[in-house]
């Protein structure tokens, strides 16, 4: 089952849908994912218990890495 998540790559920016890979994601957390070749770090904007399955296009790209904060 796919378990799909929001994030934007820039404050206000678009938001761009992800697969989430049954990672537990939240609001605000920051994650890298590979567009065209390239790694990208973009912020949760939906968690995945917020978003309508029923407009959204398959396949999704995956999110690759969930990145911690270090204090």
């Amino acid at each position: 089952m796919t378990t799909l998540i929001g994030i934007r790559f820039i404050p206000l920016g678009r938001i761009h849908y992800f697969d989430s890979l049954n990672q537990n994601l939240k609001f605000g957390d920051t994650i890298t994912v590979e567009i065209g070749g390239q790694p990208r770090s973009g912020t949760v904007v939906l968690p995945h218990d917020q978003i309508t399955f029923s407009s959204l296009k398959n396949p999704l790209m995956p999110v690759v890495l969930r990145e911690t904060n270090i204090p």
